[in-house]
């Protein structure tokens, strides 16, 4: 009996023990993910950061004479002048922009609950010239959140920054014309009677004249001007020729002695604000691009939008951020 009441005994303390050992690191996780919460919503910015997963590698590469790397965390450019981030300060100016708008709005924003997130794949990069797709969304209730998408093209050896135009409605996604920073345009670098006519015979812009009945050959600047009326949707497409699209394009391939440009078109209606149609341009290559764009071609030196998915698969950089609560907080996946 009393050997009997030994190992019982000694049966219940190693059960206790085992149970201890495995409830420990259970506490310890709750009591951690308790103070991450609180670190949030307490707004403390490094302490959200530094809770979401390492910074990793995308692509990198050197491309006219950069060091171009491209991470979940952002795009950097390295050159004689030092290191230089391209995404985070274009969503922090868009983020305050934003913000601003909702208080604009007359409501307390303790009352108030909104995301806001951005989504960037790079798509090309030749020669200095890095083209990327920049997806946006913002939710502060109701039946519809805010979303749109775009092309984008800048010159890394470009002074100054990359900016989009401050409006009173979100979302803000167009390029500030006024200020001239990085973002570039197609007609910087090929002549604008190519660009007219290889857009004249796209079949989706034939239709869209068409429909408009234009007296006279439009120039290249006034081909927005005519869809202006219904907010620049080109004909009833459902898809939208806005007055910067000439900063919205990519390098596809070369065929030949000619590269085929894509020219994003932003969603026009709220139920297909998710989706985005490109425009595909067979350009003569101007001899200043002649090297870049075969370099990149071949990936020796950047890479073209038909290679992106084979380099970079379905990864982007995200920027989600969201205020409510008086908070305001961000995090970088």
């Amino acid at each position: 009996m009393n050997k009997l009441y030994i190992l019982l005994l000694a049966a219940l303390l190693l059960g206790t023990s085992m149970l201890r050992g495995h409830s420990s690191p259970r506490r310890h996780s709750q009591r951690q993910q308790s103070t991450d919460e609180s670190r949030a919503h307490s707004g403390d910015e490094q302490n959200v950061n530094r809770a979401t997963t390492a910074e990793r590698l995308i692509w990198n590469g050197r491309s006219g004479g950069m060091l171009i790397r491209w991470t979940s965390v952002d795009l950097y450019v390295r050159s004689a002048a030092g290191e230089e981030r391209i995404w985070a300060p274009l969503v922090n100016a868009g983020f305050k922009s934003f913000v601003a708008a909702e208080r604009e709005t007359g409501e307390e924003m303790h009352t108030v609950s909104c995301e806001y997130d951005r989504r960037f794949k790079v798509l090309s990069v030749v020669g200095t010239l890095v083209s990327f797709v920049d997806r946006y969304f913002d939710y502060c209730g109701g039946a519809h959140p805010s979303m749109d998408t775009r092309f984008t093209s800048v010159d890394l050896a470009r002074p100054g920054d990359l900016a989009y135009a401050i409006t009173e409605d979100t979302p803000m996604m167009d390029v500030d014309s006024t200020r001239s920073g990085k973002a570039v345009k197609l007609t910087d670098y090929f002549p604008e009677e190519e660009i007219l006519k290889a857009l004249l015979a796209d079949p989706m812009v034939k239709k869209a004249l068409a429909s408009v009945h234009p007296t006279t050959k439009p120039t290249l600047s006034q081909l927005p001007d005519l869809f202006s009326e219904n907010d620049y949707e080109l004909g009833d497409s459902t898809f939208e020729l806005r007055p910067d699209f000439l900063t919205r394009f990519v390098f596809h391939h070369m065929e030949g002695d000619m590269v085929a440009v894509r020219i994003g078109l932003p969603p026009h209606y709220g139920a297909n604000h998710a989706q985005h149609r490109q425009l595909g341009l067979l350009l003569p290559i101007p001899a200043p691009l002649r090297r870049a764009i075969q370099l990149a071609n071949e990936r020796k030196e950047g890479f073209l939008m038909k290679d992106e998915r084979r380099i970079a698969g379905n990864q982007v950089t995200r920027f989600a951020l969201a205020i409510g609560q008086n908070t305001e907080r961000r995090r970088n996946w």
